[in-house]
């Protein structure tokens, strides 16, 4: 069975179609690369894979525990005054969080609470399986793999260059241990070289007009 497939799916702005009887798969070890001229829908197609676009028409089927990121060539700048640190750590936010749910259990296992003991045990076996206690190694190896100096991981993204915030864009996929799909779009030789290091890449790019 494949790991992600599309069946005769379509997809419509208005009265516009963009994508129309489109079916494909991605198979476990394969790398896609997917060419055309610009308004063919190429993003509209990867919105679609990532799990970002609404259809129109058709299905699309996904493996079970996949996890999926779609990279810009430049991320659009939402807050500037973010840290690369912030951007970057923020996919993991919720397991950043465990150590304190882990001491609020502890202090409620020493006031008596009957549950606590139960939630504790539970956080510990998840603090685990995220990998918490290996964030702060995976992010400093994420980072120096794609050359990001270790005295830009504090400064604000409005401080950054346009090849900097690409590359921060593409190491907040990358966080994540369980990325399985990693899509660039308009990829660079830098971060397509990066990304590869998912477990299935698809680079995106736009054939020169003629």
């Amino acid at each position: 069975m494949s790991l992600l497939s599309l069946s005769n799916i379509s997809v419509a702005f208005g009265g516009d179609t963009v994508l129309e009887a489109i079916t494909c798969e991605a198979n476990h070890g394969e790398r896609i690369g997917l060419v055309g001229r610009n308004g063919t829908g190429k993003t509209t197609l990867l919105r679609v894979l990532a799990g970002n676009e609404r259809l129109g028409g058709g299905k699309r089927h996904v493996a079970r525990g996949l996890r999926f990121a779609l990279v810009e060539q430049v991320p659009p700048l939402v807050d500037g005054a973010r840290t690369v640190r912030q951007e970057v750590l923020s996919p993991l936010q919720d397991v950043l969080d465990l150590p304190d749910a882990l001491q609020a259990a502890a202090d409620g296992i020493a006031a008596g609470d009957e549950d606590a003991s139960e939630v504790y045990a539970a956080l510990l076996q998840r603090m685990d399986s995220e990998g918490a206690y290996s964030i702060e190694s995976r992010f400093a190896e994420v980072m120096s793999g794609l050359g990001l100096a270790e005295a830009d991981w504090d400064r604000p993204l409005r401080e950054l260059s346009g090849g900097q915030r690409a590359r921060t864009g593409l190491a907040r996929a990358l966080m994540p241990a369980r990325t399985c799909f990693c899509w660039t779009n308009r990829p660079t030789t830098s971060t397509s070289m990066a990304c590869a290091g998912s477990r299935h890449f698809l680079p995106v790019g736009a054939a020169a007009s003629s």
